[in-house]
C-alpha cells in the first residue's frame, strides 16, 4: 500500500520547493485525486490532518482536503498520513499536550525515504476549522 504519509501540500503549493538547487514546483510534485499537491521525498510539504492515532512522537491521521479557509472535506477515499514528531518539531499554534486523537493539524515537515513526514512544524487547527463529512456543506 503506498501511503501518502504527509506528502501533500495545501491546495495552490508551496511555490518553490526549500531544497537548494531544486527545479520549480510543479517539476517535483503530482496531484492525487484530491487535487492535492503531492512533494516527493526530501523536499519540505504540509498537509491537514483529522489525527487518528497518536503512539509517542508517530502520529497517524487522515488527509484532509480544503474547502475555504475554515471548512475541510473528510473524503470518501481516505488517504493515510503517517508523521513523526522529531527534535527540531515546534508547536506553533496550540500545546503539545493537545496533539491527540481527533483533532485537526497543519503539519509542516520533510518526507523522508520511507515516505514518513519528519515533522518540524504542528498547527493546531481543532476550533478554527470544521470537518465536512460531504463536499459543498456550508460553514
Amino acid at each position: 500500500m503506498d501511503h501518502l504519509s504527509g506528502n501533500a501540500c495545501r491546495r495552490g503549493g508551496l511555490g518553490s520547493p526549500r531544497r537548494s538547487g531544486a527545479r520549480p514546483a510543479d517539476e517535483h510534485c503530482r496531484h492525487n485525486g484530491l487535487g492535492v499537491r503531492v512533494h516527493f521525498t526530501g523536499f519540505f510539504s504540509e498537509a491537514v490532518v483529522r489525527l487518528e492515532s497518536v503512539k509517542g512522537n508517530e502520529l497517524k491521521g487522515t488527509l484532509l482536503e480544503r474547502q475555504s479557509d475554515t471548512v475541510y472535506l473528510l473524503p470518501s477515499e481516505r488517504t493515510p498520513v503517517i508523521a513523526v514528531l522529531t527534535s527540531d518539531t515546534s508547536v506553533v499554534m496550540g500545546k503539545p499536550q493537545e496533539i491527540a486523537v481527533g483533532v485537526v493539524v497543519q503539519l509542516g515537515g520533510t518526507i523522508d525515504a520511507n515516505h514518513v513526514l519528519q515533522t518540524n512544524q504542528v498547527v493546531i487547527l481543532t476550533g478554527y476549522v470544521r470537518v465536512s463529512q460531504k463536499q459543498g456543506d456550508s460553514p
